[in-house]
């Protein structure tokens, strides 16, 4: 699912940069990657954060979902994805001026998209059932954060933005909506094929 959301997202920037006419094949996009293992406690959460190279300009939502499964397992598996975790302890201690200088140093990346597992079950608020969760997150020095949230089967994407970098926002909502129905309709069942009769010889 988050490969597939990823893809979809690219898919929508992608069609937004070629309308603009300013077509790029890849932009800087960070995520949250899962540290937990078997001998981490049930409560809590251990992640951190990788930036991969978005294939935005790759127009084939299948090699799309491909290329970002790829960066994703390598990302994972660097010796140093979880630095940032363990200097923090160090990084706190400093000055507000010094830690301030650290962080100007740090090049933030275009675009932060986040997938959040809700409940696999259907759930009620107050006797209502739930039928759809939001998510709207910060803007962390990015230009865009995406998040995907799911909830008994059914996921759904929010987007909040920098009006600055996204000034055409009725473009971008186009764009973002086809580069979804694109993958989407990927995992659509296709209908079976009938192979051609073959006529019978008159004897």
């Amino acid at each position: 699912v988050n490969d597939a959301y990823l893809a979809a997202l690219c898919g929508g920037l992608g069609r937004y940069h070629e309308i603009l006419g300013v077509p790029v094949d890849a932009i800087p996009l960070a995520l949250p990657v899962s540290l937990r293992t078997g001998a981490d406690p049930a409560s809590g959460n251990r992640f951190a954060g990788v930036t991969i190279a978005a294939p935005i300009g790759e127009p084939d939502p299948a090699e799309r979902i491909r290329q970002i499964r790829a960066q994703v397992i390598a990302r994972r598996s660097e010796p140093a994805i979880d630095v940032i975790g363990r200097l923090a302890p160090v990084l706190s201690l400093l000055p507000d001026e010094a830690l301030q200088g650290v962080i100007d140093r740090i090049t933030p990346p275009d675009i932060q998209a986040s997938n959040v597992p809700g409940y696999a079950q259907e759930t009620f608020l107050a006797g209502a059932k739930v039928d759809r969760q939001y998510a709207l997150g910060p803007l962390p020095r990015v230009a865009m954060m995406a998040i995907l949230v799911s909830r008994a089967g059914t996921c759904t994407v929010a987007f909040r933005y920098d009006t600055a970098s996204f000034s055409a926002a009725d473009q971008l909502e186009k764009c973002l909506q086809l580069g979804f129905d694109e993958v989407v309709e990927l995992g659509r069942p296709r209908p079976a094929t009938k192979a051609p009769r073959t006529p019978r010889t008159p004897r």
